[in-house]
């Protein structure tokens, strides 16, 4: 910061003290995080937003007999929103900065791999 936008920002703080003039520095202190906090709530006071439970058509047990093709044509007609909470249902790292399709190949990679595993385990 230059000392020019300091000299500014203290120039500002002089209105505010002059209204304490008199008072103790912890008074003030106690005044004025008094008064903030009544006008504006702590924003981390407040309960965090969570997505509503979306519920899917294709169930994911189901998912977990289709093969590749069948679950990307399942997944097309979701939004990004609802593809991220079906892959939250699988415990699937997904972000809203990954486009849609990139979505719907990580929940189908998802199964495949799951598939491949069984078909590991059963030869």
């Amino acid at each position: 910061m230059k000392v020019n936008k300091l000299i500014i920002q203290l120039e500002k703080t002089i209105g505010i003290l002059k209204c304490y003039e008199n008072w103790k520095i912890e008074d003030m202190l106690d005044d004025i995080k008094e008064k903030v906090s009544a006008q504006k709530p702590n924003p981390l006071d407040q309960p965090k937003k969570t997505s509503p439970e979306i519920e899917i058509s294709v169930p994911i047990d189901k998912m977990k007999t289709m093969n590749r093709q069948e679950i990307t044509k399942a997944l097309k007609k979701y939004k990004k929103a609802e593809l991220i909470a079906i892959g939250k249902q699988l415990k699937l790292k997904l972000t809203m900065n990954n486009n849609k399709a990139i979505l719907i190949e990580s929940i189908a990679n998802h199964f495949s791999y799951l598939q491949l595993n069984d078909k590991m385990a059963n030869r």
